[in-house]
């Protein structure tokens, strides 16, 4: 499919009045990261209102890349929307995402760069949750994401074991490279094939 018609397609799904973008919609505006920025917002003196708008930019930002996983995959937007988030929580993601976008960089190939890295991350984060969706899909179709996740990361010890490693690692350094955030992608992407379930 050609680049731009799957655009098309992701931002028809999005901006469809069907109950299930609406509820995935629902689900973004009241998950904890959002809620933590907005309560964070409003204590600083910004309107309830704009507090609300701003802190959930970068959540919905995500929530378009959950639109095309689910379009994709054939699983269920809120299916697609809790497993994404709660790995993203779970194997430290959501901290991956903050320190790429907050690495002080000045020159426009780095901004490129950063760019790169965050769209990088959205995707591999999306492989992921499908390949989280697909290993329980026979065995634990009705059971709560919250468990196929569990189960997924309890069948991939040596993996979460090396990542968190990593993340150890890059946490406790004074100076990382910009570089750095390159490998750590390379990691999670040979991960996600290596973990692939052939539906």
């Amino acid at each position: 499919m050609p680049p731009r018609a799957s655009v098309r397609l992701s931002r028809s799904s999005w901006q469809s009045p069907n109950p299930t973008i609406l509820g995935v919609r629902a689900f973004v505006l009241r998950s904890s990261a959002s809620a933590r920025a907005r309560s964070s917002l409003i204590e600083k003196g910004v309107p309830e209102s704009l507090a609300i708008r701003i802190a959930n930019c970068n959540t919905l930002f995500t929530a378009l890349d959950i639109v095309e996983a689910a379009r994709l995959s054939h699983f269920s937007l809120d299916e697609v929307a809790q497993t994404y988030y709660l790995l993203g929580n779970l194997i430290d993601l959501k901290w991956f995402r903050e320190a790429i976008g907050s690495y002080l960089l000045d020159t426009q190939w780095g901004e490129l760069g950063r760019s790169s890295f965050r769209d990088d991350l959205d995707r591999v984060q999306r492989i992921l949750s499908i390949n989280i969706l697909l290993f329980a899909k026979r065995k634990m179709k009705k059971a709560p994401i919250t468990e196929r996740v569990q189960a997924w990361l309890n069948e991939q010890q040596v993996f979460i074991h090396r990542w968190k490693s990593l993340l150890a690692d890059i946490k406790s350094s004074v100076n990382v490279e910009f570089v750095t955030f390159s490998v750590l992608l390379r990691e999670l992407f040979d991960f996600a094939e290596a973990s692939q379930i052939l539906d």
